[in-house]
């Protein structure tokens, strides 16, 4: 209650003082405040009612803090304002509560206002074609723009009902979450090599204004050697489950290619090229047209009685055109199933700096017996948050496994939080499973 007795202040000076945090309300009584300086100190965030009482407040610097977010209605009751200076901070975007009216000194897109690209990265042969569509990851407030422009490499077309390639896409306050494609051609060059394209998105209208997003276009080139192209190069099975990898061939053919795939009598596999036909199939065809398509190939792994992870060789060979001779080998790892509870994390452990983030996974050693939860808390004052589950609103703290995804590494990702000394910190995460036969495994990271 510092300035409850200044009603009648215009202009407060709080810059240059290495100021770390403000109260809440701390305004609380400037009624005809007019000018705030906060710049110059060392706010790294604000409470959100900080600003509650200077609803006539026309001027705001907070310029050169370390601000890296603001509250989402931190600025709500600031009817009035005119102009916000905000350089020298570390903010990604503006809160969305903030009015386009006020004039402010950085280039920033309103938090939430995203382009949703769908897929994110997109791959396209040389003289071949594909797509991709576009969104608004929330309503806007007026029409937007949304204008694509891409390197050498690829031609685009927002519109393919009129003539020439069209570049842009229109999104209202109606449309604005249905998705409107993008039509793509890689075009031809006379090297060998791959290329890469990025694809970039700028938006423009409403409270998009400033709102970017990339998209990355790998281009197979046609002129290569013919090789096949295995994704991934070294799969891994659980034991009496499956996995799947991908085969494509590295250029285009001169006539059409069959792939035959075979492993050893005793692989400890079993392989099957067409899910949708009966028995186990063992070949793959491609043509001009769809050489550079990925098809996949089901992998099921086959039990045994010990408890040591096998390997197995695929052997795949090519015939026709140009591919008459060409052959590879695929080596596959079968995960046992029969392996004592325990938590598998990758890496053991993890560095991070203050501010930044940083990822790791959690899988289980063997298939339990039941459903598990694997519940993950960090130790008191860590300095770190956690989430499970990226897709989901807030921080998520459990990943869930079942004997169909036991293996399945999942994704968790950490983020490192600021502190004002300049000491590194070390944070012990503690993993505790329950359900089934992991109701007593724990780990720790």
């Amino acid at each position: 209650d510092i300035f409850t007795e200044l009603s009648s202040l215009n202009v407060l000076y709080l810059d240059n003082n290495e100021l770390s945090s403000l109260p809440e309300d701390i305004f609380a009584g400037l009624s005809n405040l007019r000018t705030l300086y906060l710049n110059n100190n060392e706010l790294s965030s604000l409470p959100e009612d900080v600003f509650t009482g200077i609803s006539n407040l026309r001027i705001l610097y907070l310029y050169n803090n370390e601000l890296s977010g603001l509250p989402e209605d931190i600025f709500a009751g600031l009817s009035d304002l005119d102009k916000l200076n905000l350089n020298s901070n570390s903010l990604t975007c503006l809160p969305r509560s903030l009015p386009l009216s006020v004039s402010v000194d950085i280039e920033l897109p309103r938090c939430g206002n995203l382009l949703t690209l769908i897929p994110s990265s997109l791959t396209v042969a040389e003289g071949g074609s594909s797509s991709y569509t576009v969104a608004l990851a929330s309503k806007p407030t007026a029409a937007v723009t949304v204008t694509v422009s891409a390197g050498a490499g690829v031609t685009l077309d927002t519109d393919t009902d009129t003539d020439g390639n069209q570049n842009s896409l229109s999104f209202s306050t109606t449309n604005w979450n249905t998705p409107q494609t993008v039509d793509m051609s890689g075009e031809q060059d006379d090297d060998a090599i791959d290329d890469t394209v990025t694809l970039a998105h700028s938006a423009s209208g409403g409270d998009y204004i400033y709102v970017t997003a990339d998209l990355s276009v790998t281009v197979i080139d046609d002129d290569k050697a013919p090789a096949l192209v295995f994704t991934p190069e070294s799969p891994t099975v659980a034991e009496g489950g499956s996995s799947i990898y991908t085969v494509r061939l590295a250029g285009s053919p001169t006539a059409a290619v069959t792939v035959t795939v075979s492993a050893g009598a005793d692989a400890g596999v079993t392989l099957d090229t067409d899910a949708a036909t009966d028995g186990n199939q063992n070949t793959l065809s491609f043509s001009a047209a769809n050489w550079s398509t990925p098809q996949t190939v089901t992998v099921s792994g086959e039990q045994d009685d010990d408890e040591v992870d096998d390997t197995a060789t695929l052997s795949h060979s090519a015939s026709g055109g140009d591919y008459g001779s060409v052959t590879g080998d695929l080596l596959v790892t079968v995960a046992d199933d029969d392996k004592a509870p325990a938590l598998v994390l990758t890496p053991e452990s993890l560095t991070l700096a203050e501010g930044g983030s940083g990822s790791y996974t959690v899988a289980l050693a063997g298939s339990p017996s039941a459903a598990v939860t694997v519940t993950i808390t960090p130790g008191t004052g860590a300095g770190v948050t956690l989430d499970t589950d990226a897709a989901t609103s807030g921080n998520q703290t459990s990943l869930n496994f079942s004997a169909a995804n036991w293996n399945t590494p999942q994704t968790v990702d950490v983020s490192a939080e600021q502190d004002d000394d300049a000491v590194d910190d070390s944070v012990t995460l503690s993993h505790s499973a329950s359900g089934g036969d992991y109701g007593s495994v724990t780990a720790n990271l």
